[in-house]
């Protein structure tokens, strides 16, 4: 039995590739989302459903766009440093393994710091080491963490309170934000820490005034048109970079603020004994970076042509290399090649027709019009010229209209009055001689229809035609999606055209028939098809 039914599968076609995979060892389960979903609490529910069976001897993998959409959301929360308890993601049912295990590589790596760490918190810590090693005081590395802490909660409040979601583009928001106020506090307390090995007599509050009256410029100076520099992003049509470039501003301008209040307060309300501890000393490693970018600056002095040459040529070479520049529109490439998800969807768009669908519209619209007198409408018929189409079959079941009009003095046709429209469908269609015969429900005729009708002697009628009935058609589309079926060095996976499933409907009636998947030669039979396609679905 299970022979038989691989036999009926391969013969009908249409389910290798879509639900059956091209080698037969793996199937497709396809889970619709609905509209306006929760794309992130449907996938760990499935997740938790398979995670619910225990083992099993199959492999089940999760793949697919609104998978990509819920797995992005999670990791830019995890590089804000959100807690996994409160992305609701703390289940066994991971996409990931979780724990504290040895990483086996750098993806699984980066995947430990930001999923118990996060990579914001990661970027402050580094920034409070620099001003430890800079400074050689713990004091001065931690005065200005409450002004960093200050404009993270303060640009990501304003975003909730206004309604701006969380962009791909805002996950590195926090990383600037944190370097341009920890760089504004690197001037302040340069200058701070100079003063205090320049004037050691010179008590707290004067060497607070002093380090701000000669910093307040240079540092707003930065700080503003590093401002205007993000604000340029605001004009992009684009919303995620739009709303990273007005934030990343705000943020930057709050920053500038805490550095210029925060920061002056917490010193001068600081033990100035603790400040001043190693205010002497210099940082060793900074020192010795120092020196070797001086004996770097006299060699490039020493050397000056050469260096001169050498930049004026990486300068000519280096915009050649724009040229080679893509943009990476890929939800998929996204991802790391180690994680599950890129293996799952690598597989799926091997084993069968792909992940991604292009939907190609085709649109071959046809409309009959002529007019008519008494002696050919009647009130559930009406007679056609039979030169008005070649097979009357495409018009079966096709929606009438049929307007009663008076032409006017000049001679132009006027616009019908009310009630002597009648707008209807065929139901039935035949060819009789030199004449084409359709039926029309007469229940749809209105009561003041024949009375204008009659008085005016004659009406327009307008059928539109059904395009998929016909066969020359049908054939058109079928050697088109043979044509994109032949680039598959395009990524096309596999194609399905309307001659493909009325192809396969005729061979499920004929079944027997060697030749039952052959195209139908006329429009009756290609409706018939359809109305069994129809029927199956």
């Amino acid at each position: 039995e299970l022979d038989q039914l691989r036999e009926d599968l391969r013969k009908i076609e249409l389910y290798t590739g879509t639900f059956v995979s091209t080698d037969g060892k793996s199937a497709a389960i396809l889970i619709g989302t609905p509209g306006g979903a929760d794309r992130t609490r449907l996938y760990q529910k499935i997740r938790e459903v398979i995670a619910a069976r225990g083992s099993l001897a199959e492999e089940v993998q999760v793949t697919g766009a609104p998978v990509a959409e819920a797995l992005l959301g999670i990791h830019i929360l995890e590089d804000l440093g959100v807690p996994r308890r409160l992305l609701g993601t703390s289940t066994r049912a991971q996409t990931e393994a979780t724990g504290w295990k040895m990483p086996a590589s750098l993806y699984e790596l980066r995947l430990l710091i930001a999923r118990h760490i996060g990579l914001v918190p990661v970027a402050v810590v580094v920034m409070m080491l620099i001003f430890l090693l800079t400074f050689r005081n713990v004091l001065a590395m931690l005065i200005p963490l409450p002004g960093v802490v200050a404009t993270l909660v303060f640009v990501f409040g304003l975003m909730g309170w206004t309604g701006v979601p969380i962009y791909l583009t805002i996950a590195v928001m926090p990383v600037l934000l944190t370097a341009t106020g920890v760089t504004n506090d690197i001037y302040l307390f340069s200058r701070y820490y100079a003063l205090l090995r320049e004037k050691p007599g010179l008590d707290q509050a004067g060497v607070v005034r002093e380090t701000f009256e000669a910093m307040v410029c240079p540092v707003v100076s930065t700080s503003l048109t590093t401002a205007v520099g993000f604000l340029s992003f605001g004009l992009s049509p684009l919303a995620p970079v739009r709303a990273f470039g007005i934030f990343s501003a705000v943020g930057v301008l709050f920053g500038l603020m805490c550095s210029l209040t925060v920061v002056p307060a917490l010193l001068r309300l600081s033990n100035p004994a603790w400040l001043r501890r190693g205010s002497g000393r210099r940082a060793e490693p900074f020192a010795a970076f120092g020196s070797w970018f001086a004996r770097l600056g006299l060699a490039m002095v020493r050397w000056r042509w050469r260096v001169i040459g050498l930049v004026v040529l990486l300068t000519a070479l280096t915009p050649l290399g724009v040229t080679k520049l893509v943009v990476q529109d890929s939800w998929t490439e996204g991802f790391d090649p180690g994680s599950e998800f890129r293996r799952a969807t690598q597989r799926a768009n091997e084993d069968f027709q792909g992940m991604h669908l292009l939907l190609v519209s085709c649109e071959a619209r046809q409309v009959v019009t002529g007019e008519v007198g008494p002696t050919e409408l009647s009130a559930g018929a009406m007679a056609l010229p039979g030169k008005l189409i070649e097979d009357p079959g495409v018009i079966a079941g096709s929606p009438i209209t049929v307007s009663v009009t008076n032409k006017s003095q000049s001679g132009q046709t006027a616009q019908a009055p009310a009630g002597a429209v009648w707008r209807s469908h065929i139901e039935t269609v035949a060819r009789r001689g030199d004449q084409i015969y359709a039926g029309i429900p007469s229940k749809d005729i209105p009561a003041s229809f024949w009375p204008e009708f009659k008085k005016a002697g004659r009406a327009r009628f307008e059928v539109a035609a059904r395009s998929h009935f016909r066969p020359d058609l049908i054939r058109s589309l079928a050697g088109l999606g043979d044509f994109i079926r032949e680039r598959r060095q395009y990524a096309v996976g596999g194609v399905l055209s309307p001659a493909d499933y009325l192809g396969t409907t005729r061979l499920m009636v004929r079944w027997t028939d060697p030749n039952g998947r052959q195209l139908p030669g006329d429009a009756s039979e290609t409706k018939l098809l359809w109305d069994y396609y129809r029927m199956a679905r």
